[in-house]
């Protein structure tokens, strides 16, 4: 339970849906998105949850404090953040507010009032996504931080508990190259789908974009003009089912690599330039996997990324600005709305659903880890909502990649997707160096691995065109799923676990509803929900283990 005279801090950002964090002491404690606060809500309407649309005063205060309209504050994402921590409104010391109004990109925007005795600070979109480092970094070492925020980057610089605006970075050039490239072959626009499309990297083959993608004066430059000529000679791909020229494929890849050669190298730049250990990347224009495995096999233990994008970002940064103290690191993003299995079981009873309630953890993952074996798919729903998007250790769905039709019963009849699209693999994070080489491993976002010889055939299913697989761990924090994992592992040999988003198209499964919907319209054989098994095929469900 919080200390109710610990130092706490609310931090809002009133865009993009709406979201709320909670930081006492400098950590983090507490986010939740408004859609996942409302969605929780459906749970049940127990008397001691302090719902914000059931108590007027939070959203009317806040309104009045901020002088914003009914609807413009995330009212029950705040609720939800004040039970997850425990407190009440009148506890909190300082508020800070994401300023979405703008503001120069050499002049952050940075302004303090007072409403009684709540501090409140609104800050840019970018300087508080920036502070999200807080969490994750050591405040003594120093830590270069590249934030992007659509087609704007800027850089910020990160020591004891200090966060200094340095200014505006000129790369978008680049990342314009790189959609132009993407679309041109038929992609999305993303780095990623690109990357899937290239052979093998080779290096030499750079040379034909050496002067094409420079930089100049601390300035990332592309000939977009020539690059759109090349572009024309190339025959858009449609389908990577009907395969794709070598000579183009050549090309791809030469264009890959001399993308993250110059990402590198600029990284190399500033951090000579300004004397810095680490170098930390935030935003969507640095979550292709691609551009992060280019990042971290060049600059090695010196390469970070944050945990969360330009949507999330700013939120979870908004609680730290300006926060001191002792910081244990964040473990998990699993820090929204938490549920009881009373709230699970009055969603299963209103739904009319047939269901088995096993009280013995070990059973029920036995239970589980035998379906996955039969090459079933499963839903996994467990512990509090996750502050960002699925695959989440709480919420998943799980499929054994030893099964030969492991790849077509995710991609074709889960997600209704192309064959060859990438696949992601949970692996206990205990162990998992033993499994699989990379440059990096994280708890947080997905990397690129080469599996071990002795571990190919087991995770035959997850791996791409190159050999390779998208890993990421699962440690102790998350117990129930590294539970699971673990005793997977022991009792077949196979060391992770395919895991694709539980949620429909508005977002991850936040309530146990989001999560029987996800599960009955789509291709999932099961439901395994807090210590509850739901189950399509009713003879199986009650079938003895």
């Amino acid at each position: 339970m919080t200390e109710p005279g610990s130092p706490i801090t609310l931090g809002l950002d009133c865009s993009n849906g709406g979201a709320a964090t909670l930081a006492v002491d400098g950590m983090l404690v507490a986010a939740a998105t408004e859609r996942c606060a409302v969605h929780c809500d459906e749970r049940g309407t127990r008397d001691d949850r302090p719902a914000a649309r059931n108590d007027g005063s939070i959203g009317a205060w806040l309104r009045s404090s901020l002088h914003l309209q009914a609807g413009q504050i995330p009212e029950h994402a705040v609720a939800a953040c004040l039970q997850r921590g425990q407190v009440t409104m009148s506890a909190v010391k300082r508020l800070v507010l994401v300023d979405d109004l703008g503001a120069p990109l050499n002049g952050h925007r940075r302004a303090a009032e007072s409403s009684g005795a709540l501090d409140i600070v609104r800050v840019d979109r970018r300087q508080a996504a920036a502070w999200q480092m807080a969490a994750v970094s050591d405040a003594r070492v120093p830590t270069l931080i590249v934030c992007s925020d659509g087609d704007h980057f800027s850089l910020f610089r990160w020591c004891d508990d200090t966060m200094t605006p340095l200014g505006a970075l000129d790369i978008g050039e680049l990342f314009t190259a790189i959609e132009m490239m993407s679309r041109g072959c038929g992609g999305d626009g993303r780095f990623d789908s690109l990357d899937q499309l290239a052979a093998r990297p080779d290096a030499s083959g750079q040379a034909v974009f050496a002067d094409m993608l420079t930089i100049e004066a601390q300035k990332v430059r592309a000939d977009h003009h020539r690059l759109s000529t090349l572009l024309d000679g190339f025959e858009p791909v449609a389908s990577r089912a009907f395969g794709i020229r070598p000579a183009q494929q050549l090309l791809i890849a030469a264009f890959c690599e001399r993308s993250t050669a110059v990402l590198t190298e600029f990284a190399r730049n500033l951090l000579d330039r300004f004397d810095a250990a680490r170098i930390a990347f935030i935003g969507d224009a640095f979550s292709s996997e691609g551009i992060r495995t280019g990042l971290t096999e060049q600059l090695g233990a010196a390469a970070a990324f944050a945990p969360f994008g330009d949507r999330l970002g700013p939120a979870a940064g908004a609680a730290l600005v300006d926060t001191h103290g002792a910081r244990t690191p964040l473990r998990s993003v699993s820090l929204g709305p938490a549920l009881t299995e009373s709230d699970v079981k009055a969603a299963l009873d209103n739904c009319r659903l047939d269901y088995v309630y096993e009280p013995d953890w070990q059973r029920l993952l036995i239970r589980t880890s035998q379906m996955l074996s039969r090459g079933n798919v499963v839903s996994w729903f467990n512990g509090s909502a996750p502050f960002g998007a699925s695959p989440d250790p709480a919420r998943a769905i799980l499929c054994d990649p030893s099964k030969p039709y492991a790849r077509d019963n995710v991609n074709r009849f889960l997600r209704l997707g192309n064959l060859h699209d990438p696949l992601t693999v949970f692996l206990p994070a205990d162990g998992a160096d033993a499994v699989v080489t990379a440059p990096m491993l994280s708890a947080f976002l997905p990397h690129r691995a080469t599996p071990r010889n002795e571990y190919r055939d087991r995770l035959r299913a997850a791996l791409d065109q190159r050999g390779q697989l998208s890993v990421q761990t699962v440690t102790k924090h998350s117990p129930a799923l590294h539970r699971l994992l673990t005793l997977h592992r022991d009792q077949t040999g196979v060391p992770g676990l395919i895991a694709s988003a539980l949620g429909g198209e508005d977002g991850v499964a936040c309530s146990p509803r989001d999560a029987i919907r996800a599960t009955f319209s789509s291709a999932v054989d099961a439901l395994v929900i807090e210590r509850f098994l739901i189950m399509k095929d009713w003879w199986l469900l009650r079938s003895a283990l």
